[in-house]
């Protein structure tokens, strides 16, 4: 992917035009992404390479950085704690529950 890149015309700072369909630093679009993520899910990562027009290490990478959002779940029982009484030497289980 080609940047156009700029020159101001006051203090001579050169930048790049900024593209929203592209991440900072990377050459290829946000719906090449996910074209390639897509195919993933159907095929093998060397086919959907091939499809998508990336290498399959490409590919690997993609799918390596895409977040995978999980649920955490707290559980209902907050400790466990085993006493020992010493009158008769028995155990008692508390449960702390919420």
């Amino acid at each position: 992917m080609k940047k156009r890149r700029y020159r101001c015309t006051t203090c001579g700072h050169t930048f790049y035009e900024k593209l929203s369909f592209v991440d900072r630093y990377q050459r290829h679009t946000l719906m090449l992404v996910q074209e390639a993520l897509c195919f993933c899910a159907e095929m093998s990562f060397t086919h959907a390479g091939m499809l998508a027009g990336v290498s399959t290490n490409r590919l690997l990478r993609m799918f390596d950085a895409r977040p995978i959002p999980v649920k955490k779940v707290l559980p209902r029982v907050i400790a466990l704690m085993n006493l020992r009484v010493m009158q008769g030497e028995k155990n008692i289980k508390r449960l702390l529950s919420m």
